[in-house]
């Protein structure tokens, strides 16, 4: 598997792994987002089926008592936007990084595709005369595709399943640990 990343991040020169350190922050982002989307259906299911229980989440009773102690239908509906807010902005941030994703791994296709023509023009008449152009071709053009669509986007859609799963069963842990390890 080091081999693997290895072989797989040679193809990167300085800006290519500095890029993949930013989608590797975003990603990050996008994890904490999904976490705190999933941290807040809790305390609204729980405030929905017993008004009392705010005193379970100190966290949203510090920021939301203000409204609660007012008028509880208000508490509802201001957690519900909350919620909603929420979720709009991890899908909205998880498009980017797919946008982004998907734009580095083309960029970088039609970078070395661009220098492995000019490292196949280079080479002299005979290496031509003796390999068949359409294998050329298919160096050029499918095996590039190959290894970073199967490849690095593979392996960053990995990175970010693993870290929102672990973000998730963090989540459910701080929720209800009994519950989440006999579950689990």
């Amino acid at each position: 598997m080091r081999s693997y990343l290895n072989k797989l991040f040679s193809f990167f020169d300085y800006s290519g792994k500095v890029r993949i350190c930013g989608l590797f922050g975003l990603i990050c982002l996008v994890t904490l987002l999904e976490m705190c989307g999933f941290g807040l259906i809790y305390p609204l299911l729980e405030v929905l089926r017993d008004p009392n229980s705010i005193d379970k989440f100190p966290f949203l009773q510090k920021f939301l008592s203000p409204y609660f102690s007012k008028n509880p239908n208000q508490f509802f509906w201001t957690l519900g936007v909350l919620l909603i807010i929420a979720y709009v902005i991890k899908n909205l941030s998880l498009l980017l990084l797919i946008y982004l994703q998907n734009r580095f791994a083309k960029n970088r296709i039609a970078l070395i595709s661009h220098k492995m023509l000019e490292g196949y023009l280079v080479l002299p008449y005979t290496f031509h005369l003796q390999r068949n152009t359409a294998d050329l071709l298919r160096n050029i053009e499918n095996s590039v595709i190959i290894v970073f669509n199967k490849g690095l986007i593979s392996l960053l859609y990995i990175v970010m399943d693993s870290m929102v799963a672990v973000g998730l069963l963090g989540v459910l842990l701080l929720v209800d640990p009994l519950i989440t390890l006999v579950v689990t």
